[in-house]
């Protein structure tokens, strides 16, 4: 009988309304909502069905030549002026390169290299910014990768994806360098986050994400389906940012995945961020 009793009165304490309670009772904490609405008016621009009476752009950047001479002048024969390529800091570019390069015409990117999560405390680079380093060193890592940047330079990309780019402390440092040269920044992969763009606009630089990023770590197969998922993008969207490494093969395997497409639905077109 007793505990009959006792399970009586505990039924009716939890369901008494709220006034049996001590005013003092302390009110739940509203969990505040952290919202990006640069990235989200970014995605809903970025993803509106297309309009099916235009051709589908398709902006690609052969990314990171320079390294080998001789891949470097085949891969700049080969390719499309409408193709937008981007540049090492980490080799001189001969001056029949560059020379090659400024009658292209084309979007000129320079690759500004960043820490590695494979890599994260690589410190020794004398061009890479990484968390791991004091702001002079990150300073300095800037001003020699900037300084040698040639003059047809259009834009700043990112060597790969790094931690960086959601790092204010270590970001913004560079980015205090690209708004003074009113240079703007890609990111080749689209972030998992959104602080990287909410920084950019922070510090008034000017900012995009590449769709895909085919990598020379990639397989062929890899390629293949890289490829025919940035055709299915543009047949939803209507354009297509796509950055391949600057691998001969995988760019010869681009030009002929291109080669086959309806030249009525779809064409190559200079990139530059807006």
């Amino acid at each position: 009988m007793r505990r009959h009793k006792i399970a009586t009165f505990l039924l009716i304490l939890f369901s008494a309304p709220s006034c049996f309670f001590s005013k003092n009772a302390p009110t739940p904490i509203k969990q505040e909502t952290i919202e990006f609405p640069l990235k989200k008016n970014w995605l809903e621009k970025r993803y509106t069905k297309r309009d099916t009476n235009s051709k589908v752009k398709l902006f690609f950047i052969v990314h990171n030549l320079g390294l080998n001479t001789t891949t470097t002048k085949k891969i700049l024969e080969i390719l499309p002026k409408e193709v937008a390529i981007s540049l090492s800091p980490y080799v001189k570019q001969s001056e029949n390169i560059l020379k090659t390069i400024n009658k292209r015409e084309g979007p000129v990117f320079w690759i500004q290299p960043m820490e590695l999560y494979r890599q994260p405390n690589d410190v020794i680079d004398p061009y890479c910014l990484s968390r791991y380093k004091e702001k002079a060193q990150n300073i300095n890592s800037i001003t020699n990768s900037l300084s040698d940047m040639p003059n047809c330079v259009t834009g700043i990309i990112a060597e790969e994806t790094s931690p960086v780019l959601r790092d204010e402390e270590t970001l913004s440092i560079l980015l205090t360098e690209l708004k003074k040269r009113k240079l703007p920044l890609l990111s080749p992969e689209i972030s998992v986050n959104s602080e990287f763009m909410n920084l950019c606009d922070t510090y008034g630089v000017t900012c995009d994400e590449a769709d895909y990023f085919i990598s020379r770590t990639n397989t062929e197969s890899d390629v293949v389906s890289l490829l025919n998922r940035v055709q299915e993008l543009g047949e939803q969207t209507g354009y297509v940012v796509c950055v391949i490494d600057a691998h001969m093969p995988y760019v010869v395997m681009f030009l002929d995945w291109y080669n086959r497409l309806n030249k009525e639905h779809f064409e190559l077109s200079s990139y530059g961020v807006k």
